[in-house]
């Protein structure tokens, strides 16, 4: 009865349509994989640069699970080559490049696309886009997909299906792309069948995936809300017609002759002209413009900062300044101070040092015999130790000794202390004709020990934005 129940089993097991893992009857997963796996190949290997894999179904669990499918045949023979992240709520250190995007239909996509953010993706990137819808998919829908990559400024996209609408065969592989801008249409969004993959069949290397499509503007014109800021940007008009000056105007010009294109200018006024970011995520000013779409691109002095670039991508950088602190002047110096200032730190410790070995040298002294003090400082000088601080300070001796040795070391201890006396005399009169004050404070480690507070327009403000001990104060 046991072996019975067995073999009813694994008949049931083997009867059954094995077709969980398997797309519609007419595609074949290997054929699919492969085709995805040689774009990957010829576009997608870097060095310095991992692959970042977002995943969407909306359809049902059987979609998913050809999704997975396809990734584990992919990553079994790409991972060698290629380095794969998944997508993640985690900030990345930078915008992917690279990305791989995996949907069942147009919904599964807009939930993609609603995640999409500038911390995480860099929409100039490459974007290969693996739809494995179940049913055929109309050309309006998949233009409607494209209109929406378009809203997101990403264009290097190239987008594999094997179903679509309109074919005898549905096991052809269709390679997508689009065009926004081409001869007579501006901003023209409408799928470009790109390439198309007989069954069993390669991709051919002389397709070109990921065609330049911004090197030729087709002279349609660019929207830039722009502020007059010289000497980088000036607004002019010339022959009734707006025109820009100024060293981001004279590169937008030579940039306009090399890409073929015209340019109107949206003139942005009032205090708020170039925009910011508030925490709430409404913007203001040309930031607004271009989020909402108006613009294509602005000029006008545009810094880089955090929250804006979360907004809006910037060019390349061509003028950097430094950031100016201005701190009160120091509090003048005591006149305790005044005395200390002509020498150094050092200065005093040496001349500490010797004062202390001779006060050292006449209190060991007072220990030997009179023979032996008379012969150091002299027979009858008086009190040796007031003689040395005596000399110290330029006072005269009563009485000089007698004896070669006791006169030899006064001579070396007047030579030094005229110098010094020298020195320091000079040092001060000339300190004293200036009207110097405690040294202020030239670092942030300095202005933080000091708990100085700080006084600063809106726009800088965004600059330390991420230093919460300057934000504070």
């Amino acid at each position: 009865m046991k072996l019975l129940l067995v073999i009813l089993t694994l008949n049931t097991v083997s009867t059954k349509p094995s077709t969980l893992l398997l797309p519609p009857e007419e595609s074949s997963v290997d054929d699919f994989s492969d085709a995805i796996v040689a774009i990957l190949r010829r576009h997608f290997v870097s060095n310095h640069s991992s692959t970042m894999i977002t995943q969407s179904s909306k359809v049902d669990d059987h979609t998913e699970a050809v999704q997975l499918d396809i990734l584990d045949r992919i990553l079994l023979q790409t991972s060698n080559e290629i380095a794969y992240i998944f997508s993640n709520p985690v900030r990345p250190r930078r915008p992917r490049f690279f990305n791989v995007l995996l949907f069942d239909s147009y919904l599964a996509l807009r939930s993609i696309l609603s995640q999409l953010h500038p911390d995480k993706y860099d929409y100039s990137g490459y974007y290969l886009l693996i739809l494995t819808a179940p049913r055929p998919v109309f050309s309006r829908t998949l233009q409607q997909m494209f209109i929406d990559l378009w809203a997101y400024n990403i264009v290097n996209v190239v987008l594999v299906t094997s179903n679509m609408e309109g074919h005898d065969s549905a096991q052809d592989i269709a390679l997508f792309t689009y065009f926004p801008y081409v001869e007579h249409h501006c901003e023209h969004v409408h799928p470009v069948l790109l390439h198309r993959l007989a069954p069993f069949s390669k991709l051919d290397p002389s397709v070109d995936l990921f065609p330049p499509k911004l090197s030729n503007f087709h002279g349609c014109p660019i929207r830039i809300a722009a502020v007059d800021y010289p000497p980088y940007t000036m607004i002019e008009s010339v022959g009734g017609r707006q025109r820009l000056r100024g060293m981001e105007g004279d590169m937008l010009n030579m940039i306009a002759t090399l890409l073929n294109f015209t340019y109107e200018i949206v003139e942005m006024t009032g205090d708020d002209h170039w925009g910011q970011v508030f925490e709430n995520g409404s913007f203001s000013g040309a930031v607004k413009l271009v989020v909402e779409g108006t613009v294509n691109m602005t000029s006008g002095c545009f810094s880089m900062r955090g929250e804006r670039m979360s907004a809006m991508k910037s060019s390349l950088s061509y003028y950097t300044i430094k950031m100016m602190f201005a701190v009160p002047p120091g509090r003048p110096y005591t006149a305790f101070e005044k005395l200390f200032r002509p020498f150094g730190a050092v200065t005093w410790t040496l001349v500490s040092l010797y004062t202390a070995i001779g006060a050292g040298v006449i209190f060991l002294l007072k220990f030997y015999p009179w023979s032996v003090r008379k012969f150091v400082y002299g027979r009858g000088t008086g009190m040796a130790c007031m003689n040395l601080m005596n000399v110290f300070f330029g006072g005269a001796m009563s009485r000089t000794p007698g004896r070669n040795f006791a006169r030899t070391l006064l001579f070396l201890w007047l030579f030094q202390c005229f110098v010094l006396r020298s020195l320091y005399q000079g040092s001060l009169f000339e300190y004293l004709q200036q009207s110097k004050n405690f040294s202020h404070v030239n670092s942030l480690k300095r202005i933080e020990a000091a708990k100085m507070p700080y006084r600063m327009s809106r726009g800088n403000v965004m600059y330390v934005k991420e230093i919460p001990s300057i934000l504070k104060r």
